[in-house]
């Protein structure tokens, strides 16, 4: 098996095997989570933006690691676009573990209003994969961890 499929595969386990970060809504609605700090049960999780919300063609998206030297990058996938997943900038995580950075969510005007978009935190992607900022993937990235997939819908 060759070393990207060997990663591939520990990521999925990984991702697969953990379990889901409570919720502050007794439902199990997909709240926003509060940062369970360095060294929380959850390795990498977005806080913001929340599940369906809407969002500009730039939009703040932030989260926590559960380690502040993990490398997390996030990922905007356009739904009904298979094979564009656009890497943004690699977050800067602060002491506390959180992390901020601004997203981009299509083009500016009316072009992808209305649109539904997915949002993902990787932490330490595989190496081979030597993310940039304004690339476009054909798939989310292998990584050590990420996040739970996120929907949002343009404005």
């Amino acid at each position: 098996m060759r070393l990207q499929q060997l990663w591939v595969l520990i990521a999925v386990l990984i991702v697969t095997s953990c379990p889901t970060p409570p919720s502050s809504d007794p439902n199990g609605a997909n709240t926003p989570l509060r940062s369970a700090g360095c060294g929380g049960s959850v390795p990498v999780e977005i806080s913001q933006p929340s599940a369906e919300q809407l969002v500009s063609a730039t939009a703040t998206v932030e989260g926590y690691a559960s380690d502040a030297a993990f490398k997390v990058w996030v990922i905007v996938h356009p739904s009904g676009a298979p094979q564009q997943f656009w890497v943004q900038e690699q977050a800067q995580i602060s002491t506390d573990c959180t992390w901020r950075l601004t997203a981009h969510f299509g083009e500016q005007g009316t072009e992808h209003a209305g649109q539904y978009f997915e949002v993902m935190a990787v932490a330490n992607p595989i190496p081979e994969l030597q993310l940039q900022p304004g690339q476009v993937l054909s798939r989310w990235p292998g990584a050590q961890f990420a996040s739970r997939v996120r929907s949002v819908k343009r404005r």
